[in-house]
């Protein structure tokens, strides 16, 4: 195991969800983010289906061209965020949010003056963000083979570099 994949692995079984996503994160390129974001939330919403919204991001983080529309996505997610109260489906929604900002913090332009530069990046640890929301799901469900599934897909980029990105 790499040794920051081990970091954060002993970080992830010490409940410090976004402390190892912080140490996954900051080893993926700015492009590799929005695919690995989008394939923690497409292994969970496999185990908790019903949210249509979220899969929406999952669609948009597949092509760079659509990045930008992640903002207001993010904004249709927040929406019934605000309206879930049940803690596994506000957290799914929670992931789903995170995963818009990473999506959307990738298009950060190339050159000043791009017609697709973002006015506002969403927060920086938002990927850190990722990660701790999937560990939060991960202990609702409680499931270990769902856990290491998860698992899987967040360490997934630090390996190969390849995703699914599908709903």
């Amino acid at each position: 195991m790499a040794g920051h994949i081990a970091e954060a692995y002993a970080l992830w079984e010490d409940n410090q969800g976004k402390q190892a996503g912080r140490v996954i994160y900051e080893h993926l390129r700015q492009n590799e983010r929005p695919a690995w974001a989008a394939e923690i939330l497409r292994v969970v919403l496999k185990r908790v289906p019903g949210h249509p919204e979220a899969e929406e991001v999952i669609r948009l983080a597949s092509d760079s061209d659509t990045w930008h529309l992640a903002r207001p996505q993010f904004s249709r997610i927040r929406q019934v965020t605000l309206r879930t109260t049940e803690q596994l489906p506000l957290n799914c929604l929670l992931l789903a949010e995170n995963v818009a900002k990473v999506v959307y913090n990738a298009i950060a332009p190339s050159a000043p003056f791009d017609a697709l530069a973002p006015s506002v990046l969403f927060d920086a640890d938002s990927g850190w963000a990722v990660v701790s929301c999937a560990r939060i799901i991960t202990q609702i469900i409680d499931d270990p083979p769902f856990t290491a599934k998860v698992w899987a897909a967040i360490i997934q980029s630090s390996q190969t570099g390849a995703y699914d990105t599908t709903p």
